[in-house]
């Protein structure tokens, strides 16, 4: 784990969370529940619902990766919410902050690391594939929209799965 601070916030930056096979599985996973039409309508494309993790509890590399977020930073944690994010063309992620108390975003798949996730309009921490940030959910946010030259038809070059947590104290 590395622990980043920028402009006084705290950041945590986790490496090779999964094996190949359970990212791959992930990311299979969502680019196929999509294609099922799992997606939501109230946000920028391409988003899951909140609630992915109640459809994918049963696979064992979900359950492997959220393990993994619930252990990382040895608290006791209650899971809000989770979807996925699918960059497509003209993508329009936008400045948000979420309620909770700690964001975890894992990136499934990442061929340009250098559109990772944007911070306060500051600063971009980099979304390195099968890499994982944590920071205060408050803190606001969002995925850096690619150019629509970098963005493959019909294939998704950047998916990042989103869990927040509240601390239970």
């Amino acid at each position: 784990m590395k622990k980043l601070v920028l402009d006084d916030k705290g950041f945590m930056i986790f490496e090779n969370v999964l094996s190949e096979k359970d990212r791959k599985a992930c990311f299979h996973d969502v680019k196929t529940l999509v294609s099922q039409g799992y997606v939501a309508n109230s946000v920028p494309p391409l988003q899951t619902p909140p609630e992915l993790y109640s459809r994918v509890r049963n696979f064992a590399h979900w359950n492997t990766l959220y393990d993994y977020m619930k252990t990382c930073m040895q608290l006791n944690l209650k899971l809000v919410s989770n979807w996925a994010n699918l960059t497509v063309e003209n993508g329009t992620y936008g400045m948000h902050e979420h309620k909770s108390d700690l964001t975890f975003c894992y990136f499934a798949r990442s061929e340009h690391p250098v559109y990772g996730t944007n911070i306060e309009d500051k600063f971009i921490l980099p979304a390195v594939e099968n890499s994982m940030i944590v920071f205060n959910g408050k803190i606001k946010h969002a995925i850096s929209n690619m150019p629509n030259e970098l963005v493959p038809k019909n294939d998704f070059n950047r998916c990042s799965i989103v869990f927040d947590f509240n601390i239970i104290q």
